[in-house]
């Protein structure tokens, strides 16, 4: 459905209330012109120019009321239009928010379990140098995330640092961490590389939490606004 089909019903009945206003002055005019009410008779009188030039403005006045209503619905559309857009865009941040509220949860999952695996002291049987390098693949997995980049890029970050200023902190681990990839594991490597996880716990925490401080308050923000 086009505009026109959409408020022709509108605009008609308009049309037609103007149009039999003037249809009514223009008869009521001829009237009285015709029995010289309006006129004195004089015979120096223009009586039809007289009345057509004083009565210009008013004769306008209609149009202009129309003009001023025709605007005025343009502006209120054009401003509902606005507001769907706005809802819209929104609600797409909402739904992306919530995506990216999960990833950081997910990662505070991470941090967790890691933390009490390598809180335990040495065990010799207990080789955890495949679980450290596969903690960076997987949490360097999770940052990289499409929903992550978006809410980045479109709505706020963390003040902390961003998901690549993470990613970069992981990578300087994990470039420490080759030097002693092929060591063999034992009471010398533990310490070493469980220095290295600590650390990523750590950043990794302190960048999810923050991360989702940021996000509850947008979506408090995008609540309040939509119900607004």
């Amino acid at each position: 459905m086009n505009w026109w089909q959409k408020e022709s019903g509108y605009w008609m009945g308009w049309i037609a209330a103007g149009v039999v206003s003037m249809t009514c002055c223009v008869l009521l005019g001829v009237h009285l012109f015709a029995t010289n009410t309006f006129c004195t008779g004089a015979s120096d009188e223009q009586c039809l120019r007289e009345w057509a030039s004083a009565l210009g403005g008013w004769v306008a006045l209609p149009a202009a009321v129309i003009t001023v209503i025709f605007l005025s619905r343009q502006v209120a559309d054009a401003a509902r239009q606005h507001n769907q857009t706005i809802a819209l865009q929104l609600r797409r941040h909402q739904a992306i928010a919530r995506k990216t509220r999960r990833s950081m949860v997910r990662l505070q999952r991470i941090v967790e379990h890691r933390r009490a695996l390598w809180s335990n002291p040495f065990d010799d049987q207990k080789d955890l140098s495949e679980d450290y390098f596969n903690t960076i693949k997987l949490i360097k997995k999770i940052i990289s995330g499409y929903e992550i980049a978006t809410f980045e890029n479109e709505i706020d970050v963390s003040p902390k640092y961003t998901k690549d200023e993470l990613a970069d902190i992981i990578e300087m681990s994990h470039e420490q961490s080759e030097i002693f990839k092929d060591m063999i594991w034992s009471e010398f490597k533990f310490p070493l590389i469980k220095n290295n996880m600590d650390s990523i716990i750590r950043h990794t925490e302190v960048y999810a939490t923050s991360l989702l401080t940021v996000i509850d308050s947008f979506t408090d923000e995008v609540k309040r606004t939509l119900v607004s």
